[in-house]
Formats: C-alpha cells, structure tokens, sequence
C-alpha cells in the first residue's frame, strides 16, 4: 500500500476517473477489486448515497480513505 507523499503513516489511494453521462465516477483498486465512491455511484443511479444508506452495509463493504490527485 502506497504511503502518504509527505511521509506520514497514513496510506492513500491514487483514484481511477471515469466519466459517464458527463458525470465523474471515482473509483480504486484495492486487492484486487475496484472500490467505487458511493456519492458519485449514487449520481450516477439517480438516488442519493447518502452516510446512513451506506451505513447499511456490511462492514467490509464501506471504507473511507484519503485519495490524491496527481
């Protein structure tokens, strides 16, 4: 897992970009499988995601992190 740029032991994730119906979907991947941020997902679907839907899921189906832009 990459660290943070100014050294600290925080780990970041360097998103991916996508663009749909002009709309942006960020997204990373992490072992493997693509994680997807749940308030761009929601745009997408027409529906707001927002913290108490997401909250919803399981455990190992939610993360917050911190993501840098190049």
């Amino acid at each position: 897992m990459p660290m943070h740029p100014q050294s600290s032991p925080l780990p970041y994730f360097d998103p991916s970009v996508f663009t749909r119906h002009n709309r942006f979907l960020h997204t990373f991947m992490r072992n493997n499988q693509a994680w997807f941020c749940a308030q761009d997902l929601g745009r997408l679907m027409g529906k707001p995601l927002n913290e108490r839907l997401t909250l919803k899921l399981d455990p190992d189906q939610r993360r917050t992190v911190s993501a840098f832009r190049a």
